[in-house]
């Protein structure tokens, strides 16, 4: 779904956003910079499960041996 907001955006901030992104029009860069940032929590969660252990098992050979057959 997608709604209309009104948002005061900094044009500096903006300028550089669209630069990074590749971007040439405000709502391309908003609506990708708002899905980059979604992708990176999605990938710091994914970091903090391997700092916590989550995917030990894949240094097991065995358990590695087993996945793949």
């Amino acid at each position: 779904m997608v709604t209309q907001v009104l948002v005061d955006i900094d044009q500096e901030e903006l300028a550089q956003a669209k630069d990074i992104l590749g971007t040439s029009k405000n709502t391309e860069a908003v609506r990708l910079a708002i899905r980059e940032v979604i992708a990176a929590k999605a990938r710091r969660d994914v970091i903090e499960m391997f700092a916590g252990g989550a995917f030990g098992d894949l240094a097991d050979d065995e358990v590695r041996a087993a996945a793949w057959s």
